[in-house]
């Protein structure tokens, strides 16, 4: 049996220890709330809007990647596919990809 490396996304690492984070603490607050301690909600909040910040804009940032994978292979061309952006800002995008490349 042979072991291959797969190299990990770190922004899939990173959404997996964010939703845990958020069922942690949501199942702690729960637990503490049923025993009755009583919780500084303020701060609870806090976090829990920060949190929730970060998963937002790890979902994003996944969404862009898979869309510069799409783009990249070329495999969206003459299909309906939709990436949510126009052709206008597909073409600016790719102006700048072939200017990194001539650079590089």
């Amino acid at each position: 049996m042979s072991y291959k490396y797969h190299r990990r996304n770190p922004k899939t690492i990173a959404l997996i220890v964010e939703i845990i984070l958020l069922l942690v603490s949501g199942i702690t607050c729960m637990i503490l709330g049923g025993v009755g301690v009583n919780l500084p909600w303020i701060p609870i909040v806090i976090i829990f809007a920060v949190l929730m910040f970060a998963f937002l804009l790890t979902l994003s940032l996944l969404r862009l990647d898979a869309m510069k994978d799409i783009r990249a292979d070329g495999s969206f061309k003459n299909t309906n596919l939709p990436l949510y952006t126009d052709q206008t800002t597909l073409q600016a995008h790719d102006i700048i990809e072939e200017n990194r490349r001539k650079n590089d």
